[in-house]
């Protein structure tokens, strides 16, 4: 299952089963490097609401040469 997150950057998943999910995001997204764990695990006990995993992503950049010298 797929999800894209909203202008405010929420996402959420609704009726799943009791189960244990991982989520996971891609390492660069509009030019922002990843800054967090790429996969966040949950497991869902229902009527549970888990909340707070939460993906970071941060502007930057590497560019030059490299040598072998």
């Amino acid at each position: 299952m797929t999800k894209t997150t909203d202008a405010a950057g929420y996402y959420e998943f609704t009726d799943l089963t009791n189960a244990a999910y991982s989520l996971s995001a891609p390492a660069a997204a509009n030019g922002y490097g990843l800054s967090t764990a790429a996969t966040l695990s949950a497991t869902v006990t229902a009527p549970a609401v888990v909340t707070n995993l939460n993906f970071g992503y941060v502007p930057g950049g590497l560019s030059g040469y490299a040598y072998i010298d």
